[in-house]
């Protein structure tokens, strides 16, 4: 008996051991990726079933959890269908998440909360998140260019840390212009600037009234919402990502080279000369003259940094100079363009000397061919139950093109969330970043990417003992003189400090309420050594020197204070009806302050503080200000659905806006959506197999704005404008008066917008194909600008409230899943949006439809002079009016044909020169005429549209609009197994540009100026069939066959950029393993590789007339995403 029971003891332990063993936890690794892509899902939740064990992929889809046998993992992400897998003896666990709803059911970010796409019934898009990790960027705004329909983003600088201009709809402005509302994490922010990309988790586009009126006063020109990464329950991970740039110069004009500037300048002093009689400077010193000299009359070597005419290179070559050519410095030989005789004047009888000269580049020393730009980033992130975490910090260092400049930024996130109560819990947000940048400092970007960069090429560059010359002055000469004369330095900080709390108060209300406290501040500091600004004296220290040593230094802070509180109520009503409300308030205070200060004559070259300055009369100024203003907000929200099919939204906001004043400081703004789900209806089950998703909706919203209200013209505002201006008087027998500087203005209103839209979203063969379609129709009144005022009014202009605008259009977008097959997936998207602004309504002034400026023109319908142009009702804004061409006088059959009269010509145009009207010889000698430049070969002609062989103000016509019709963008995306292919394209269509220095270079308007290679396609007797006609010195001085608006400058815009093309590969986990590596993805980026457009036109993006532009470089981006 005793036997057989320890038999059954040990059989019952055996089990029981066995049994143990088998239910012991194990470790089980896996990775999760889309069965639509193979792209790996960070994020994805991993949940034991019935248990609170759980675990969250990384960014490359990796998680590891503890699981016994009996257990059962349940996997879930948002916009994928979950799965539930048994654990039993798996060690590796590998899933392909099937898409629920495509993008569909994504959770999207909306003002004070979030809703899912689905349903959604007002006009809300996500930018896509492939962009943001692709490339290299000093900010976010470039991500959206051409990824969003709608919103028009134009890159108008390639400095370090330039931000584009970003336009939603065509803008509110008359000129097409309107910065959206940016709120980063719940804070207002003026600009994208100093933001680090790889903190973002999500970047919202509000476009319509219904999704922006949530912010009232602000919002009329649609909101940007950024959402910072935040941590998730149940993994931890450090994350390293390392991005190296080398950013390539893109010249924005090709040149002439040295001998062919000598060549066509040369033939152009002559072309000039048949006309006006002078050609003094064909044998004077200069860039074009040969009297330069080499050696003076004792034989001595002259030093161009003291004698002008040793500045330039070219002469005739003689005995003395022929020693240059063997001092192997790049002096070359070159026959002269032109016959001359001895004394160096044109003589077509004359014979073809032999020049030396000696070509510089201004370009090589202000650029720099290649420049690096490199982006650190590490990140840690995790959480449990009770808490999660995000931490990053970055490093981005950006050398400019242009020589000197950088732009340096470091920032420092921290997000936190810890749940302190199961009802409580906190919502911790802070960041710092520090930008520190510098502009090249010899002039404006302007002239240094035109006026410097085509100074004249045979600048000798240096003398005899290899010092370099200066050049023409300090602002057009070489840069390499000066340029570590200017000092600058720039810094920008910006910190918040963010707290929330939510308070579960019952199972379907919460109550939340938060603070943000952000300080935004600037130092700027420059100083000015002792710098050449021309020839310098032998006797005179202070001859081709300015020793100002002028110092500045401004410190501009402002604090800005955001208090919101927020009740929200979500309630199921028997299954059927779904309700979300809330209701809340909101205080924000901004207040800006700040001091600079000035002073010069410094006691030498080593002492820029301020302190040190001259205190003589007149040498130091200080000033300090202090703005503030605030806004007091209410609002309220409420979303509707019905069985998941009938969805609708109720907005409004009031707000109560200091800067304006008296009774039209508060204003509310309503917004309305509904929506129909119709592939959920039941008439509509014979569509299942094809139709996947179906929604229609429509919105009506209104917005209000203030955002011209106080506007400098260097965009700063002035809070208190409206309240009038009362400036110091000079002191009066001791005693200080104050002047009216502006008047009160109390009857300024807000600037409203009301908008409607309707639109269709859809989603086809199980959503593969994808998209939407809307109309919208956007009236903004009480537009708020600026008025002329006569001079007896006492002030020069005043704001009012002068008329209204309309915004209309249609936006498409589409996506489709092209191949999704195994290892391979291929897909493509596409946006394209349509925009026409009209003006609707201006105040009374007693002009046929209340026009304001404009152009007259001759009508060929009516037969009558009419005004076109400007603003008036009906019409369309950003219309140019300019000559057209009518082809060039080539023969001289040509020249007897052209029997014109051009009074154009002897008016100021675009040059500040009046220059001579113009007639055929015929019509002169016919009429008398005096002070006529007579018509010649090579001669434009102009299309005399009334007839009445006069070219002047009547035969303009509209040449186009400055604002974009067409814009939208392409992507595609391929990949096999861990290798992926990403390749974004924008354009934008039906608007023109001109380049001002294009017309500048042709028409040699400051003379001795290089011009670019188009030169060399004006007609000349040998090359009778040129597209441009005869190239003179300043031709604003002469025939104006260049100095007008016309045609021939203003060029359609339109262009295709090429944005990025990125190249990844995510390297397999088991070769990974054994470094304890949980991912790694590697990437190859081409960024800001071109453009298809006009070759007139340096930069494309760009609308209305312009100047030299600091173009966009051309990046070749290395990167690796390394994750722990």
């Amino acid at each position: 008996m005793k036997i057989a029971l320890n038999k059954l003891m040990g059989v019952l332990l055996a089990i029981a051991i066995s049994t143990i063993a088998v239910a012991q936890p194990k470790k089980i690794t896996g990775r999760i990726i889309s069965s639509e892509d193979q792209q790996p899902l960070p994020g994805v939740s991993i949940v034991i079933k019935g248990k609170k064990t759980a675990a969250i992929t990384n960014a490359e889809g990796y998680f590891s959890i503890e699981a016994a046998p009996e257990d059962v993992l349940r996997i879930s992400y948002i916009g994928f269908t979950p799965q539930e897998i048994a654990a039993g003896n798996r060690s590796t666990v590998n899933i392909s998440l099937v898409s629920a709803t495509s993008k569909m059911d994504e959770i999207i970010v909306v003002g004070y909360g979030t809703q899912k796409k689905s349903s959604l019934t007002a006009s809300v898009a996500r930018l896509d998140k492939r962009i943001l990790e692709s490339g290299i960027r000093a900010n976010p705004a470039q991500a959206l260019a051409g990824t969003i329909a709608g919103v028009r983003v134009s890159t108008n600088s390639g400095k370090p840390g330039a931000i584009p201009n970003i336009i939603l709809r065509g803008g509110t402005n008359f000129d097409g212009s309107g910065s959206p509302l940016i709120i980063i994490d719940g804070q207002f922010r003026p600009s994208l600037s100093d933001i680090n990309p790889e903190d973002i988790a999500s970047m919202e586009v509000l476009k319509d009234a219904s999704a922006t009126a949530i912010y009232g006063a602000r919002a009329s020109n649609g909101v940007i919402m950024i959402t910072t990464k935040r941590g998730k329950s149940g993994t931890s991970e450090i994350n390293l990502k390392v991005k190296t740039g080398f950013n390539y110069l893109n010249s924005p004009y090709t040149l002439l080279t040295p001998e062919e500037y000598l060549y066509w300048g040369r033939k152009a002093l002559v072309e000039t000369y048949k006309v006006n009689g002078n050609q003094s400077l064909l044998n004077a010193s200069g860039p074009r003259g040969t009297g330069n000299v080499y050696k003076d009359a004792a034989g001595n070597i002259i030093d161009g940094n003291y004698d002008l005419n040793a500045l330039f290179s070219p002469m005739r070559l003689t005995d003395q100079n022929r020693e240059l050519l063997s001092a192997n410095d790049g002096w070359k030989v070159m026959k002269d363009a032109i016959p001359t005789n001895a004394a160096g004047q044109y003589d077509p009888n004359g014979t073809y000397a032999d020049l030396i000269y000696k070509g510089f580049s201004y370009g090589d020393n202000a650029f720099n061919k290649k420049s690096l730009t490199q982006d650190y980033n590490i990140s840690m992130t995790g959480g449990n139950e009770k808490g999660a975490y995000y931490a990053n910090l970055g490093y981005y260092n950006e050398d400019g093109i242009a020589r000197k400049s950088f732009y340096k930024r470091l920032n420092f996130t921290l997000n936190g969330d810890y749940k302190i109560r199961t009802w409580l819990k906190s919502e911790s947000n802070v960041s710092f970043s520090r930008a520190n940048s510098r502009d090249q400092a010899q002039t404006s970007d302007v002239n240094y990417w035109g006026r410097l960069l085509m100074a004249a090429p045979t600048m000798r560059g240096n003398n005899s003992n290899g010092e370099p010359l200066l050049g023409r002055n300090a602002g057009d000469g070489n840069p390499a003189v000066n340029m570590d004369k200017y000092s600058r330095k720039n810094q920008a900080d910006k910190f918040t400090l963010a707290q929330s709390f939510k308070v579960d108060l019952y199972k379907d209300l919460y109550f939340r309420v938060g603070a943000i406290l952000m300080y935004d501040e600037s130092f700027n500091e420059s100083f000015n050594k002792d710098f050449r600004t021309g020839v310098m004296s032998k006797t005179d220290p202070n001859a081709g020197w300015d020793r100002t040593r002028s110092s500045n230094a401004a410190f501009d802070r402002t604090v800005r204070q955001t208090y919101n509180a927020t009740l929200n109520y979500t309630k199921i009503i028997h299954d059927d009806h779904s309700i979300d409300a809330m209701i809340g308030g909101e205080f924000f205070d901004a207040y800006n302050y700040g001091l600079s200060a000035n002073g010069k004559l410094a006691p030498t070259d080593d002492f820029p503080t301020l302190g040190l300055t001259s205190s003589d009369a007149n040498t130091r100024g200080q000033n300090s200000y202090h703005l503030r203003e605030r806004i007091l907000s209410g609002f309220g929200r409420i979303n509707y659905d019905w069985k998941g099919r009938y969805l609708a939204t109720f907005t409004a906001r009031r707000d109560g806006y200091s800067r304006l004043i008296g009774d039209n400081q508060y204003g509310l703004f309503p917004g309305a959506s509904v929506g129909w789900l119709l592939h959920k209806e039941n008439f509509m089950v014979n569509t299942s197999k094809w139709l996947s998703f179906l929604k229609l909706r429509g919105s009506w919203g209104k917005n209000g704005n203030i955002g011209e209200v106080g506007k400098r013209a260097d965009n700063t505002i002035d809070v208190y404008s409206l309240q009038g201006g009362y400036p110091a008087t000079t002191r009066y027998e001791s005693i200080i008066g104050f002047s009216l500087g502006g008047i009160p203005n109390p009857g300024l209103r807000w600037e409203k917008t009301n908008t409607i839209e309707g639109a269709v979203e859809y989603g086809l063969f199980n959503n593969r194909l994808n998209g939407s379609i809307a109309y919208y129709n956007r009236n903004t009144t009480d537009k708020i600008a600026s008025v002329s005022l006569p001079g007896s009014a006492g002030v020069n202009s005043i704001l009012t409230n002068n008329g209204s605008m309309r915004n209309r259009g249609f936006e498409a977008d589409l996506n489709y899943k092209v191949l999704q097959s195994g290892n391979w997936n291929v897909s493509v998207g596409a946006n394209v949006a349509w925009n026409k602004n009209t003006v609707l309504k201006l105040p009374f002034n007693g002009n046929e439809k209340n026009r304001q400026n404009g152009a007259q023109i001759y009508d060929p319908a009516s037969g009558r002079v009419i005004w076109a142009g400007g603003l008036q009702e009906g019409q369309e804004p950003g219309e140019v009016f300019g000559y057209l061409t009518d082809g060039i006088i080539r023969t001289t059959a040509d020249l007897a044909a052209y029997n014109k009269i051009d009074l154009a010509a002897g008016q100021v145009q675009l040059n500040n020169a009046a220059g001579r009207p113009v007639a055929s010889q015929q019509l002169i000698d016919k009429n008398g005429l005096t002070g006529f430049w007579a018509t010649s070969l090579g001669d434009m002609k102009w299309k005399d549209l009334d007839r009445n062989d006069t070219i002047d103000f009547r035969d303009r016509v509209s040449l186009g609009r400055t604002i974009p019709r067409w814009t939208g963008g392409f992507n595609v995306a391929a990949g096999w197994k861990g290798l992926q292919l990403f390749a974004r394209l924008d354009y934008a269509i039906g608007f023109i540009q001109m380049d001002v220095k294009q017309m500048w270079a042709l028409g040699s308007m400051q003379g001795e100026f290089n011009g670019t290679d188009l030169v060399k396609d004006t007609w000349t007797p040998e090359n009778p069939n040129a597209k441009y006609p005869i190239y003179v010195n300043q031709d604003q001085q002469l025939k104006k066959n260049y100095d007008r608006h016309s045609d021939m400058f203003w060029k359609n815009s339109s262009y295709l950029a090429f944005r990025e093309v990125t190249l990844s590969y995510t390297v397999p986990k088991k070769i990974l393993n054994n470094a304890n590596i949980a991912g790694l993805t590697v990437m190859v980026t081409g960024q800001n590789l071109g453009y298809i457009s006009n070759k007139m036109l340096a930069l494309p993006e760009r609308t209305g007339q312009q100047d030299g532009v600091y173009t966009i470089p051309t990046s070749l981006v290395f990167s690796a995403n390394l994750t722990f």
